[in-house]
């Protein structure tokens, strides 16, 4: 519906004559529209994980390059002009860390609330994995007690398998 509408009111803006500028105008529109959901997703994923969120925007950066490539080469092409085209490009391209900016400052007291329960539980997690730690000790003590071999495998192998 939305695009419906904007292809309606860039006809009344743009001559007819124009196609190829149309659709590079079109498609730096699509592209804001799909970047900014973008934007959201690796802020909210960096600031979870900051390791997956660097995996993220270099995922996207790549995915990107096609996407300038879409929106250059018609503006170019119709236009004759690497500036103009430089700059819709780069105006599609700024809506990823609008879309960051939007998700920090509505989203930030949600996430920042998560965070907090994580380091909840990774407390938790950390009592947990002291206690098993506790048995684990007792567990090694009898393996090098029996001096089995089998058994000193097998406690390896638990041990290389948790993580």
């Amino acid at each position: 519906c939305v695009g419906f509408i904007g292809c309606h009111i860039l006809r009344k803006f743009i001559n007819k004559n124009e196609g190829l500028y149309k659709t590079g105008i079109i498609s730096m529109l699509g592209i804001i529209i799909h970047n900014i959901p973008e934007g959201i997703a690796t802020y909210i994923l960096s600031s979870i994980d900051l390791k997956l969120g660097i995996l993220l925007a270099i995922a996207i950066i790549l995915h990107n390059i096609p996407e300038g490539i879409g929106i250059s080469i018609p503006i170019y092409h119709s236009t004759k002009n690497k500036k103009k085209a430089f700059i819709y490009t780069a105006v599609s391209g700024f809506s990823e860390p609008v879309g960051a900016i939007l998700a920090m400052l509505i989203l930030y007291k949600y996430i920042n609330n998560g965070n907090n329960m994580s380091n909840e539980i990774d407390s938790a997690e950390q009592d947990r994995a002291a206690s098993e730690q506790s048995k684990e000790g007792s567990e090694w003590e009898r393996t090098e007690k029996t001096n089995n071999k089998f058994a000193h495998q097998q406690f390896l192998k638990k041990k290389i398998w948790k993580y």
